[in-house]
């Protein structure tokens, strides 16, 4: 199947391609805002992945699956969490529903969290 021109059916499980919203960076916690699109999202949309890979053509590869280390806000601490993105390229604790993950650890700036 493919969205924008990027073909969803042989992608490595681990990371994804995705045509980016314009603004998105290296290193952001993305959601999904479109069929095949991503990008940071409104302040509260579910976290899906770390932004690893822009590319010049408007498309990156977002890591959607194992451990990725994106900026946080909020009092996110360690342990079982549902987080969101905060619109700016980091994640944050849900105030209600969000992407179900382990938080391993935060350090003040950075969180590590296991996708599974």
């Amino acid at each position: 199947m493919k969205f924008n021109t990027v073909e969803y059916a042989s992608q490595d499980e681990n990371a994804l391609t995705f045509t980016l919203v314009p603004g998105a960076v290296q290193g952001d916690a993305v959601t999904l805002t479109g069929n095949g699109t991503a990008g940071r999202g409104a302040d509260g949309d579910p976290f899906y992945g770390k932004l690893n890979l822009p590319e010049g053509d408007g498309k990156g590869a977002v890591s959607r699956d194992g451990i990725v280390i994106v900026k946080y806000t909020g009092a996110l601490t360690a342990g079982y969490r549902q987080v969101t993105v905060d619109g700016a390229g980091k994640v944050k604790p849900a105030a209600t529903t969000g992407r179900a993950c382990w938080v391993i650890g935060v350090d003040g700036t950075y969180a590590a969290i296991d996708l599974g």
